[in-house]
């Protein structure tokens, strides 16, 4: 399921994680006996959903004339 990627391919992808390994759960799995609860997809499904619920209050309580902070990731 894993697949390598070039440098390049992890420094467009990954912009400051240039050292970060990805791989797949095989080793959590052979090793510790791990295994995922639910699939990747799901897994970004629920990120995005949780972020679009964060971007709807937020444009909410604007349009109310609240000044919201907006954390930024680096």
């Amino acid at each position: 399921m894993a697949r390598w990627l070039t440098d390049g391919d992890r420094a467009a992808l990954l912009p400051g994680l240039e050292g970060v390994a990805l791989l797949g759960p095989t080793k959590a799995r052979e090793r510790l006996g791990w295994t995922p609860e639910i699939t990747v997809q799901q897994m970004c499904a629920e990120m995005v959903a949780e972020d679009l619920r964060v971007a709807r209050r937020h444009a909410f309580l604007k349009a109310h004339g609240h000044d919201v902070p907006v954390a930024v990731e680096n």
